[in-house]
C-alpha cells in the first residue's frame, strides 16, 4: 500500500483592517514538480536551487509560489506574469532592483503594498492594497540567549522587559524577546531600510499588548501601526502599516482588546482576538 502524502494546507486570511491583509500558510514535503512551478520565475528557481537542504528550497519555492497566487488575485491577473523589483533604499541609496529596498510588483503597475516573511516551512504575507508601506515577520519560538540578545538590540525598557527583575523564565524570555524583534523587523522591513538602521533606537513598546504605533527615526521613517498576530503555536509574528497622521507614539489602538492583543484565526475586522544570525533570525 502506499503511504498518503500530505498536502500542504490552504492558507489562512487574517483582516487586520480595511484593505490590510495577512495570510499565513505552511509548505508540505518537498516535491521536483513544487522548485518546478510553472508561476515561479527563471531567477526564483535558480534561487530555490541554490540552497544546500533540499527542504530549505521546498519551502522557498513554495512560499514564492503562493505569494505569486495570492497577489495575483488582488491584481486580477496570472501569478507567472506578475514581476518584482525594489524600491531605493532611503538609507544608502541603493538604487531600484537593490538588495535591500522594499519589494514591489513592477508589473502589471500597481499601488499594492506587500511584505513575504518566511520561517522554515510557516510563511507570513502581508498585503496592503491601499499602497501604505506594510512589513511582516514570523519567528519560531526556540531557547535563545536573550539576555546577549537584548544588549545588542533592544531599547533599556525593552531589556528590562525582556531580563530585568520579574522577568519570566527561559522560554517566557525567549518569547518576550522575540516580540520584541519581530515588531521591529516588520516596522524595518515596511521602511525597507533592512537592518542597516540602529535597532537599539527602536521602542516597539513590547511591554503593551497592541496594537501600539512605533516610531522610526530618521530617512525613511516615520510611524507605523504594529500588530501582534496568533498564527500557529510555537510562532511569534507581527505586521506594521504605516500609520495615519496624527498617531502619537506609544499610542494603542482604539480596539486593542484583553489579553496579549494578538490576532488570531476568525478574528474579525477591527477586532484583536485573545488568544491562549542572532541564533538564526534573518530578515
Amino acid at each position: 500500500m502506499t503511504a498518503a502524502v500530505p498536502v500542504p494546507a490552504r492558507p489562512r486570511l487574517l483582516t487586520l483592517a480595511d484593505r490590510l491583509h495577512a495570510w499565513h500558510g505552511t509548505a508540505g514535503p518537498l516535491t521536483a514538480a513544487g522548485l518546478r512551478h510553472p508561476a515561479l520565475s527563471p531567477e526564483e528557481r535558480a534561487r530555490a536551487a541554490r540552497f544546500l537542504r533540499p527542504e530549505e528550497a521546498g519551502w522557498y519555492a513554495h512560499s514564492h509560489a503562493e505569494l505569486r497566487r495570492l497577489l495575483a488575485r488582488y491584481l486580477a491577473t496570472a501569478p507567472a506574469r506578475l514581476r518584482f523589483g525594489r524600491a531605493p533604499c532611503p538609507r544608502c541609496g541603493d538604487g531600484p532592483g537593490g538588495a535591500h529596498g522594499r519589494p514591489r510588483v513592477t508589473e502589471p503597475a500597481t499601488a499594492l503594498s506587500f511584505s513575504l516573511s518566511r520561517c522554515g516551512p510557516d510563511w507570513l504575507l502581508a498585503v496592503a492594497a491601499d499602497g501604505r508601506r506594510v512589513g511582516a515577520d514570523v519567528e519560531r519560538l526556540r531557547p535563545l540567549p536573550a539576555a546577549r540578545l537584548a544588549a545588542a538590540c533592544l531599547t533599556d525598557a525593552e531589556r528590562a522587559w525582556v531580563t530585568g527583575p520579574g522577568a519570566p523564565d527561559q522560554h517566557g524570555r525567549s518569547r518576550r524577546f522575540l516580540r520584541c524583534w519581530t515588531r521591529k523587523e516588520a516596522v524595518v522591513k515596511a521602511a525597507g531600510v533592512g537592518l542597516a538602521t540602529d535597532l537599539a533606537r527602536i521602542e516597539t513598546h513590547a511591554a503593551r499588548p497592541g496594537p501600539a504605533v512605533v516610531a522610526l527615526p530618521g530617512p525613511g521613517g516615520g510611524r507605523f501601526a504594529v500588530t501582534d498576530l496568533a498564527l500557529a503555536p510555537g510562532l511569534v509574528a507581527s505586521v506594521a502599516v504605516e500609520s495615519p497622521g496624527g498617531a502619537r507614539e506609544g499610542d494603542e489602538g482604539s480596539e486593542s482588546g484583553e489579553g496579549d492583543g494578538q490576532w488570531g484565526p476568525g478574528a474579525q475586522r477591527g477586532r484583536p482576538r485573545r488568544k491562549d544570525d542572532p541564533g538564526g533570525i534573518h530578515p
